[in-house]
């Protein structure tokens, strides 16, 4: 009696089985696929209400075409020992099921298409995006017209789905992703303080007492998880900040701990979405799977939570994990009574799939968190510069600190490669000769390097397309100097078509010589496509034989389509798995290098020894790819000394969120390709890099991000010269340096003027030269930093000075003061520290001047009866009377050196004679 695991594919064929297991492990599914092998089913389980409602709620749907030309040699389905009644019963259910189906309106079926396909990526979508689909489904798999109108007015009568307002347009988003992301939160609400800490804080103390390498990050973040009593906190750590660190530290300290105290986890399990994660996982010595093979075990009944009891998880790359998967996780945390830690990086890639549930979480403050923000991968400062403003979204500064790297291996000081002729006269014609010329352009450099660098270089392409097309001339380039075989045996290689779940139920992903797998291992060709009756015909590629494949009648849990293509493999060539096959031994993501090359056996060695066989010919094995290139996807969570990044300026997939990951992966130099500098900005700058949750949709939560480190910035991307609205504001930009840039008033104007004449300075000003040629520069008082040239009768401010000096413009000098400012060591420049003090100094002239002024307003008179009045009426003005103008019998003039009479004006600041106007 074997028990249920949600597939019949370890089941032999029987005339009778006997199947046992709890009633959620039911499916119509597993049914589909058993009565196959057995002409009779007996079931037991614990609860016979629940498995029917179960079934009933399976999306597997017995079609009446499949039944026909199946009766020859599959068993009849649900029908044996039932009465005629019942049958009769059954057909008219189906019957009318049928027709209701057939006459629901066309609006209907592409909303429901559009909303199902588009719930399975995002958890919230644009209205343009759920037109966009629904048009879509009614072209393409209706073959009939739908207006915008149409879908709109369908959606208004949806109590299923929910919309907010925004300022570019409606947003929608699902119940049922709101209710996900609500049982989520739930899940690490009950979490609160369920546990008893894995270490105190004077033994974490002491650990870290004895660490002293570790960052301030990677210690907030062992300090979190060792001493928590809750069964969720995270770890948000930028790229390159010591993650992987962290948790070696992290189980060091609880395995030392918990020795003391008797209260260790049962096991600590290490669990990623991808299967390059995991290997990380492991080559730090932890116990790791897939987090989808542990979800895929419990939902099959191979595993129970119990199992993991007193469990600590670490569960790396948490980011790019779906709502669903998050929902499933913290289920099982809490049933079991295990503790979790989700450690990721919400700036680099979300999940394919629905949600940030990570993201959400640490937003919503929700969960304990712990900030890992200095980033120790990058070995010089202008590389780490530039990773810090990418990941600030400043992405005109990230170029221009890589266009400041020093020498690459190969001696080139060029960055960043540009293949467009900008002085083309047929621009048009340029652009697609730059977009042709870019793989070669990358595959030449990447030649051009030795053996050993290029081990230590990883290049960087979007999709896989541009990737075959920078492989095919590398690998031209490395036969040509026989550094690989020259047998190029045809092999077999298979790539996802990435259709959704929804997309598959459709006829529309389905086209003559794809290939179509339904179970693991098992594969058939697509050899004939009929749209309008919704059939399928496969053919068996190992026997022969074919059969109807009704796409619209299954639940595709397991389907998945390849495209097939044949591409040359020779001795030396570097390939990776890209499939994961357990019985075999074979991981996913695994690098292999080809040691024999033949029609009927392809043999690699991975770098730790393991042995990979493939037959050329045989789909099964077709689950590989070149390893000399990877897509951004790829690449996340991996290291290179070197990076060689290509990027399309209108590419679909470029934007700021994959620069990231493309600047991050490197330690020590970076170098750009792109086919339009300007496109490539413009595609950074306007391209939608954030996911939006159902919670944040509904809510109106816009997207917010804050800078981490605002590092020597740009001045047009400089957030201290941004408005609220984000954008830069120059009166802030000149403000700042007209404040600022006083401090370094010395050390600028002898940089600028050369030593001062120390007989001729004192502490109010510095003087250069001597004479009537001096130049001198203020050093107290409002003036700070004002020059006066005597010999040109020049002055200003010291942007001013610099203009003058280093013969540049205004906006030019503005920028040098920015740069400046951003980095005075460069420059020599050292601020004074005294500059405030100086500042409210007043200078000792104009105290003299100050107070000869307050002489003369306590031995001033009021205006009545004065020549000062008599003058004002002259100008027509009677009466006149102002505490602050008086009349002064004898005021020293400097011109003539002699004293008039004089109206003076006593004007004040804050209490404080600032000066008298002689008039």
């Amino acid at each position: 009696m074997p028990p249920i695991r949600h597939t019949a594919s370890h089941i032999e064929p029987r005339a009778h089985t006997l199947l046992s297991g709890k009633a959620f492990t039911l499916s119509k599914a597993l049914f589909h696929e058993l009565t196959e092998k057995s002409a009779r089913i007996d079931v037991f389980t614990d609860n016979p209400d629940k498995a029917q409602a179960a079934l009933e709620k399976s999306e597997v749907k017995l079609s009446a075409i499949e039944r026909v030309m199946q009766t020859q040699n599959v068993n009849d389905r649900y029908l044996s020992e039932t009465t005629a009644a019942t049958v009769k019963s059954d057909i008219e259910q189906a019957l009318t099921l049928l027709n209701k189906e057939h006459d629901s309106p066309l609006q209907e079926k592409a909303l429901n298409f559009a909303l199902g396909h588009l719930s399975e990526k995002e958890a919230a979508f644009t209205q343009k995006e759920l037109v966009v689909e629904a048009i879509r489904y009614a072209f393409e798999e209706a073959n009939q017209p739908i207006i915008k109108e149409q879908i709109e007015t369908e959606l208004a009568k949806r109590s299923d789905v929910l919309s907010a307002e925004y300022s570019d347009g409606t947003r929608w988003t699902t119940q049922a992703a709101l209710d996900t992301e609500k049982h989520i939160l739930r899940n690490i609400d009950q979490g609160k303080n369920q546990h008893k800490p894995f270490a105190t804080h004077q033994q974490i103390k002491n650990y870290l007492d004895a660490q002293p390498r570790l960052t301030q990050g990677q210690k907030d973040g062992i300090t979190l998880i060792s001493t928590t009593k809750d069964s969720f906190v995270a770890v948000q750590g930028l790229a390159g900040t010591g993650k992987s660190t962290l948790l070696e530290s992290n189980i060091e300290l609880i395995q030392h701990a918990t020795q003391a105290s008797n209260q260790p986890p049962s096991q600590v399990i290490g669990l990623a979405p991808t299967h390059a994660a995991v290997s990380e996982l492991e080559s730090k010595g932890l116990q790791a799977q897939t987090l989808e093979s542990l979800l895929t075990d419990l939902r099959r009944g191979i595993t129970l939570p119990e199992e993991y009891k007193n469990t600590l998880f670490f569960l790396d790359e948490g980011s790019m994990v779906s709502n669903q998967q998050a929902k499933e996780l913290t289920d099982l945390i809490l049933q079991s009574g295990s503790k979790a830690t989700l450690l990721g990086d919400k700036e680099q890639l979300l999940s394919l799939n629905a949600g940030k549930p990570f993201e959400l979480s640490i937003s919503q403050g929700r969960i304990d968190t712990a900030y890992m923000t200095d980033i120790v991968r990058q070995k010089n400062e202008i590389l780490l510069g530039a990773v810090h403003n990418i990941v600030d979204k400043q992405p005109d500064s990230a170029l221009d600190k890589l266009s400041q790297q020093g020498p690459d291996t190969l001696g080139s000081t060029q960055h960043i490669v540009s293949t467009l002729d900008e002085n083309a006269k047929d621009q048009s014609k340029a652009q697609l000769i730059a977009t042709e010329k870019l793989p070669y352009a990358v595959a030449q450099d990447y030649l051009a390097r030795t053996p050993e660098t290029r081990e230590n270089t990883l290049i960087i392409a979007y999709t896989n397309n541009e990737r075959d097309h920078i492989t095919e001339h590398i690998r031209a380039g490395l036969m040509k100097t026989r550094e690989i075989g020259q047998e190029n045996i045809i092999t077999t290689r298979l790539r996802s078509t990435g259709d959704s779940k929804e997309e598959l139920t459709t006829m529309m992903p389905y086209q003559k010589g794809l290939i179509l797998s339904t179970k693991p291992g098992e594969y058939d060709i697509i050899t004939h496509v009929n749209s309008e009756h919704g059939l399928v015909t496969l053919q068996d590629v190992n026997t022969g034989k074919t059969k109807p494949f009704l796409p619209r009648n299954k639940d595709h849990k397991y389907t998945s389509l390849f495209v097939q293509s044949e591409k040359p493999l020779s001795t030396g060539d570097k390939i990776m798995t890209r499939f994961t096959d357990k019985a075999r031994g074979i991981k996913a993501n695994v690098e292999y290098t080809i040691s024999h090359a033949t029609k009927e056996e392809i043999t690699a060695l991975s770098k730790e020894g393991q042995t990979l066989s493939l037959n050329p010919n045989q789909l099964k094995d077709g689950h590989w790819d070149y390893a000399y290139t990877r897509t951004a996807d790829m690449a996340q969570g991996a290291t290179y000394q070197n990076i060689i990044t290509t990027l399309k300026g209108k590419g679909a997939l470029t934007n700021l969120r994959r620069a990231y990951i493309d600047l991050s992966r490197a330690s020590s130099h970076v170098k750009l390709f792109t086919d339009s500098p300007k496109q490539m900005m413009k595609s950074w700058l306007s391209k939608e890099v954030n996911k939006h949750s159902a919670i944040e949709t509904i809510e109106n939560i816009a997207p917010h991000s804050t800078p981490y480190f605002n590092d020597k910035a740009l001045s047009h991307e400089d957030v201290r010269y941004h408005n609220r609205n984000g954008d830069f504001d120059y009166n802030q930009f000149k403000e700042h340096i007209s404040q600022t840039l006083p401090k370094y008033t010395e050390s600028l104007a002898i940089n600028l003027l050369g030593q001062p004449n120390p007989s001729k300075s004192d502490r109010d000003y510095l003087t250069f030269g001597i004479g009537k040629s001096a130049i001198k520069v203020s050093l107290t008082g409002e003036y700070r930093g004002y020059f006066k040239d005597y010999t040109t009768g020049e002055k200003g401010s010291l942007i001013n000075l610099m203009m003058i000096h280093k013969e540049i413009n205004y906006k030019e000098a503005m920028q040098e003061a920015h740069n400046i400012l951003n980095d005075p060591d460069k420059y020599q420049l050292t601020a004074n520290p005294k500059h405030d003090q100086l500042l409210n100094t007043t200078p000792k002239h104009m105290a003299q001047f100050e107070e000869r002024a307050k002489e003369y307003i306590q031995t001033s008179q009021p205006l009545t009866d004065t020549l000062a009045q008599t003058y004002l009426n002259k100008l027509g003005i009677e009466h006149p009377k102002n505490d602050h103008v008086h009349f002064h019998q004898e005021v020293y003039s400097s011109e003539d050196k002699t004293f008039h009479p004089a109206m003076i004006t006593n004007i004040h600041e804050r209490a404080r004679i600032y000066f008298v106007n002689l008039m």
